[in-house]
């Protein structure tokens, strides 16, 4: 069977489990960035994948691991809108090449809670691009490592709290119904919570490569990313998906769960 987990630090803890429980002799893991873990569940090119929450727009036929995902409830420390302008003072925006969830919540924001019209510009450099009056979106490991360097900075997942008073879905776990079983969907989450157990551990391996202390690393894991897909984050990832639906001008779909 083969899975597509994203690369970032915040996977980790699932990489771990996934490949410490004996569910790993079944598995063929991809890991790649958000977009691209997408392209290949919409292209079947894999039968479980960490997608993000926007890419639901895109696969009706979907249906998602109940237990466990990629979320915020407050600051996520790592999704930010980057410019050297105040909001107000923003006429352009630039996505990030790596997204696609961030790249509409922040979309989304400008719309509804800064209701601040801009222009989206192309992928481009987003080291380059953001000057002037144009922001930029900038997701995962290289977010943290750059949020200094501008002079506001804007964590996308607080900007949504502050709006609808709701946690947030960045990515969830889904699978095609005809192509994994009750009992390898059983043997994923228990994968998932294996992980989510060995957090402490996995701090202590992944911080050094990602240029962080273990207790920053524990930090993140326990305190900015918020893994537990609860009734409040499926609220918050279904009237997400409506306001992204209404910018695309398509349905938002029913989500399908367990």
């Amino acid at each position: 069977m083969k899975l597509a987990a994203v690369s970032y630090l915040n996977t980790k803890p699932f990489l771990e489990g996934l490949h410490t429980h004996p569910i790993a002799s079944e598995l063929e893991i991809l890991e790649c960035v958000p977009s691209e873990c997408a392209r290949l569940f919409l292209d079947r090119a894999c039968e479980v994948a960490l997608v993000p929450a926007a890419a639901l727009l895109q696969l009706p036929q979907a249906h998602l691991l109940d237990k466990w995902c990629i979320g915020a409830a407050g600051q996520v420390d790592s999704v930010y809108l980057f410019s050297q302008v105040p909001i107000p003072e923003v006429t352009h925006l630039v996505p990030d090449s790596h997204s696609l969830t961030s790249n509409l919540l922040a979309r989304i924001l400008m719309t509804h809670h800064w209701r601040k019209p801009v222009t989206l510009l192309p992928h481009g450099n987003w080291a380059e691009d953001i000057r002037d009056t144009t922001a930029g979106v900038v997701i995962g490991d290289k977010a943290v490592q750059a949020r200094h360097r501008y002079a506001y900075r804007y964590d996308l997942a607080e900007a949504w709290h502050s709006y609808t008073g709701l946690p947030f879905v960045f990515a969830v776990w889904v699978y095609w119904p005809n192509q994994v079983t009750a009992v390898q969907r059983t043997a994923l989450e228990a994968a998932f919570t294996l992980g989510q157990q060995s957090r402490h551990a996995v701090a202590e391996k992944w911080a050094h490569h990602f240029g962080l202390s273990s207790l920053e690393a524990l930090h993140y894991f326990e305190h900015s990313i918020s893994y537990e897909l609860d009734a409040a984050k499926q609220q918050a990832l279904a009237r997400y998906l409506q306001l992204g639906a209404q910018l695309e001008r398509t349905t938002s779909p029913d989500l399908v769960i367990g």
